[in-house]
């Protein structure tokens, strides 16, 4: 079954700059088309993946019970492991928690 809270990592400047936006988009979602997202059993995978360089990130917390755009969980070959993916813009009401992380430059994302 699947997790009713899933996550989203976003860098500091890209959430900021969606400060006032009606829906949020990921920074890459004009090329792409979907927001990708994280059960809580992928999070810190995730996180030491991608935002590994980065001092500052924002875990976004989402109710699927209250997304208006489709949710898919869809397979990726490299990883080996089905992720959750917002098909379209994600609803404020829909993020129930966001999250400021900080860590040093050579440390590893530690999330509990």
């Amino acid at each position: 079954m699947p997790d009713q809270i899933i996550f989203h990592f976003v860098k500091e400047p890209w959430w900021l700059s969606q400060a006032t936006a009606e829906n949020y988009v990921s920074e890459n979602f004009s090329k792409e088309h979907f927001i990708h997202a994280s059960t809580s059993a992928q999070l810190q995978a995730t996180c030491n993946r991608y935002y590994s360089e980065q001092e500052v990130i924002f875990l976004l917390h989402i109710d699927t019970e209250k997304l208006i755009a489709p949710l898919k969980y869809e397979w990726s070959s490299s990883i080996q492991e089905e992720f959750p993916h917002i098909f379209g813009p994600l609803n404020r009401d829909a993020i129930y928690k966001v999250e400021r992380l900080c860590k040093f430059k050579e440390e590893i994302w530690l999330l509990s």
